[in-house]
């Protein structure tokens, strides 16, 4: 987020090979295990927050995995990313997360070492022989990770929360989602949630260069802000742009950003999403609010911090698989 080429290029390159649709196809069956160990969980209990329970351990446990943390610290890179986030809604001046960022660190540099010493096949290996090549540096390497655990978190979070809202508080939305997951529509479902949501709402870029923008003088050094709210809201792109719409083709969404700097976990987000859906369906789950939503605070992320259900099962042989 913060390079240019040929920069930009050298760091992106050092994990893009571990991120593509092909690689990302292979992750269904561990990513399917997590998904289902947490909704035997928020069944099990029936009453739950679906942001502390469902929308945040998911995608923090898969990406614990992605990078190749041990089973028993994974609880650790929960706290770690929910910590983070929090920090950003607690006026401190950032010493919340001054406090956490060492000891992640310290941790995600015992990882490396660990990870030269006993190769697996996650991403905290791929990077670290990366530094060991002489591909990026050491500092780059925490850095690198540090951003994995928390873009790999937060796009999944927002959706996976904000999705589960707009189906209990708009009917018209739950019985599109309905007939779309019940039809197999699920990859376009997930991605008219992507749109309608838009978890990161807008990212700045400084202009390089003068150039006459369709009409609009833009100067070297100038600030610009990129609304991906107003992008995926566009009716000269989105017909009928307000309306939620699971059969919408196509859809050009900017969810993901674009260009060079489009989310390189875009199809692992995609993914966890899709089959949170498929297991929710296949377990006849049903979720009925049990208390009022409660948004955060944030220019940044579209973000919920609060939603409690009550989750019961309609009782299908497959859903105690």
């Amino acid at each position: 987020m913060f390079n240019d080429p040929p920069a930009h290029g050298r760091l992106r390159r050092a994990a893009a090979r571990s991120f593509g649709p092909r690689v990302i196809a292979n992750f269904d069956t561990w990513v399917r295990e997590i998904v289902v160990e947490v909704l035997q969980d928020v069944t099990a209990r029936g009453e739950v927050d679906w942001v502390d329970d469902v929308a945040a351990i998911i995608p923090s446990r898969v990406i614990a995995r992605v990078l190749g943390v041990p089973h028993r610290d994974r609880q650790r890179i929960v706290d770690w990313t929910l910590a983070i986030f929090q920090a950003a809604e607690t006026p401190d001046n950032g010493e919340t997360s001054r406090a956490v960022t060492p000891e992640m660190y310290a941790y995600l540099e015992r990882l490396r070492t660990q990870k030269l010493r006993d190769p697996q096949d996650d991403m905290a290996t791929v990077l670290a022989q990366c530094v060991e090549r002489g591909e990026i540096t050491q500092p780059e390497y925490l850095a690198y990770t540090a951003l994995l655990l928390v873009a790999g978190f937060e796009t999944t979070h927002t959706t996976i929360a904000q999705a589960m809202r707009l189906a209990l508080e708009d009917a018209e939305i739950a019985g599109a989602a309905g007939r779309a997951v019940a039809a197999g529509n699920l990859d376009a479902l997930v991605e008219e949630y992507l749109r309608f949501i838009t978890p990161a709402m807008n990212m700045a870029r400084t202009v390089t260069r003068d150039v006459d923008f369709h009409g609009t003088q833009m100067r070297k050094g100038d600030l610009v802000q990129l609304f991906f709210t107003a992008a995926n809201r566009d009716p000269a792109v989105f017909p009928d742009p307000h309306h939620f719409d699971p059969s919408r083709t196509p859809n050009r969404h900017m969810a993901f950003g674009n260009g060079p700097h489009n989310c390189i976990g875009q199809y692992l987000a995609r993914l966890e999403i899709r089959i949170l859906f498929e297991e929710m369906h296949r377990r006849g789950l049903t979720v009925a609010l049990n208390g009022e939503p409660r948004r955060g605070l944030s220019t940044f992320i579209n973000k919920l911090v609060s939603l409690p259900v009550v989750v019961t099962t309609a009782g299908r042989p497959e859903a105690r698989s």
